[in-house]
């Protein structure tokens, strides 16, 4: 059985869960785009659905999480969507094969295809998280190359191609893998999360550019992000909650220009 639990951080319309599951059971990552009324649902078996929280229209995505070349089942580990639904992004493993192959899955207009995560191995061994661009066409990726964190940008089209990939560099050799990604409403700025450490990236012109890090001191393992005006809002793989506040909330246009030095972060 699956529980919602309420983390009480209400934001506007913002609310975060918990999401305790079963032994038996794997949690599936998933996100959207600058959009509050749609999400993603992961239904089981082998559909994924997208739920528009306005009218409550719910549209199935059947035979989503399959491996098409042998018609096997795939776990689920991560999904994203445009902030319209039309284009989804999915991420699972094949258990039955080696090491858990794991496959790229593109979803529009009822087409699907797939790519075999080795095809993207010269730039990320393992994938951990996505995050659509501002305007989705991209998603951006997270993950490993051999246990050096890195972050990257995909089309965000049937052909799923590398656009770029970068190493994220914190100074803490005990970081291996980006957990997180997540990106700044109105803007391509992305925080990326790689232990106790937020790394600030802008996107431009198919280029990451490194803007500033920020330590979460207390902090194990980062699992989720929300950033929300002048909150963000940190939740690690203990279970423990870290908010920090900018002293006045942020101005998007200006954040976009200066980048998170003008945030003046206290806790």
């Amino acid at each position: 059985m699956i529980w919602l639990i309420p983390l009480q951080v209400f934001l506007r319309r913002t609310v975060i869960f918990y999401i305790m599951l079963d032994d038996s059971e794997k949690f599936v990552q998933t996100s959207y785009t600058g959009n509050d009324q749609v999400l993603l649902w992961d239904k089981g078996s082998l559909t994924l659905s997208t739920v528009n929280t306005t009218n409550y229209a719910i549209e199935d995505l059947k035979d989503f999480w399959i491996n098409s070349l042998k018609k096997r089942k795939l776990t689920p580990m991560l999904a994203v969507a445009t902030n319209n639904g039309q284009k989804v992004m999915g991420f699972g493993h094949d258990e039955q094969e080696i090491e858990g192959a794991g496959y790229i899955i593109f979803y529009s207009g009822g087409k699907r295809t797939q790519n075999q995560g080795s095809m993207y191995h010269a730039n990320i061994s393992s994938f951990a998280t996505m995050e659509p661009s501002l305007d989705g066409s991209i998603v951006f990726v997270g993950g490993d190359n051999h246990e050096k964190p890195v972050i990257g940008a995909l089309n965000f089209d049937e052909k799923m191609a590398v656009i770029n990939f970068v190493e994220v560099e914190v100074g803490n050799s005990n970081c291996k893998q980006v957990s997180q990604l997540r990106r700044f409403l109105g803007r391509d700025i992305i925080m990326a999360a790689c232990s106790n450490f937020l790394v600030c990236y802008s996107y431009d012109n198919k280029n990451f550019t490194k803007m500033k890090t920020l330590e979460v001191n207390g902090c194990s393992e980062i699992i989720e992000i929300r950033i929300k005006y002048n909150k963000l809002i940190v939740l690690d793989d203990k279970g423990n909650v870290f908010t920090r506040r900018a002293a006045c909330a942020i101005d998007y246009a200006e954040s976009y220009k200066n980048g998170i030095d003008l945030f003046n972060v206290r806790v």
